[in-house]
């Protein structure tokens, strides 16, 4: 893509969305930067271009942008490391060796080197560390944040949202339960409300009801439990993400049994397994039914 015309897009999608130029650059850049960015008469680098946009629900491949020789480095390190994320594989200490070691960061580098170290603390070393470290990263460009008060009305960039659903998990494993359902609220609020990319949306607002579901069931709210495990069956079919539609409906089950109609919620409990063995997934189906027998629904 011909880096000129970054800023002509930029200023096409914010003015179209009714978006301030001051809430686009909140934490990003000057309001006077976005105005020459917007300008054609600078232009941003691959971090702030991708972040810009990003706000606005837009994204675009950056294989083809130009980039210095260490943006672009940087670049492929960032995709292989999110390569061995997506595959639970978290062996990565030499790719962040070689990424900080490729000189020094600007502040959004800083910030995605922070949440890769804080992914890799989460499931491999320790659990508050990598809390710290999240929250570092989010304050990198949200500097005031202490909870999710601070971000109404704001627009966070994938990233940042990014980073709020892991501090989310980590409350939730913290016993925060209170704290994981406001922040998954907040997120599944962005994603129905906000400019989100529709491949963002497919990818994370079904596990973020699929979340809430589980969290609302430890604080026994069985009727919000049901509500957004229905939410997230009817997601599920309209963005066609099948990999959590069994889950959900276990969901909407599980809560239909608890609030009384145990017919319904276990015709319910049942349709899911179907469709889980149908799928292969004999580690859910396993859970599904020590759930089932732990809870006397069978």
């Amino acid at each position: 893509m011909d880096v000129y015309i970054i800023g002509k897009l930029i200023k096409e999608f914010r003015t179209r969305r009714k978006i301030s130029q001051e809430e686009l650059s909140f934490g990003l850049c000057a309001v006077s930067t976005l105005s020459k960015i917007e300008n054609g008469k600078q232009i941003p680098n691959k971090k702030l271009a991708e972040s810009l946009l990003n706000r606005l629900g837009f994204s675009v491949p950056f294989g083809d942008y130009q980039m210095s020789q260490i943006e672009l480095k940087r670049w492929n390190i960032e995709y292989k490391i999110n390569q061995m994320i997506s595959k639970n594989d978290f062996d990565y200490a030499e790719l962040l060796d070689e990424y900080k070691g490729l000189g020094e960061m600007d502040f959004l580098e800083n910030q995605q080197f922070l949440f890769f170290s804080a992914v890799r603390e989460l499931y491999t070393g320790d659990k508050n560390c990598a809390k710290n470290q999240f929250e570092d990263a989010l304050k990198i460009t949200v500097s005031d944040f202490s909870g999710t008060a601070d971000l109404e009305g704001r627009l966070l960039t994938t990233l940042e949202l990014r980073i709020l659903n892991s501090i989310a998990l980590l409350d939730a494993q913290s016993g925060k339960t209170a704290s994981a359902v406001e922040i998954e609220k907040f997120l599944r609020n962005y994603y129905e409300t906000k400019s989100v990319s529709d491949e963002e949306v497919a990818k994370n607002l079904p596990r973020i009801l699929f979340n809430l579901a589980n969290l609302l069931e430890i604080e026994k709210n069985y009727e919000e439990m049901r509500d957004f495990a229905d939410e997230g069956i009817r997601i599920c079919a309209k963005v066609g993400q099948l990999a959590h539609f069994p889950l959900q409906i276990f969901n909407k089950g599980f809560a239909v049994h608890r609030l009384g109609n145990r017919d319904a919620g276990l015709e319910l409990m049942r349709d899911a397994l179907k469709i889980l063995r149908y799928e292969g997934e004999e580690e859910l189906i396993a859970e599904a039914e020590n759930i089932m027998r732990r809870e006397g629904f069978e």
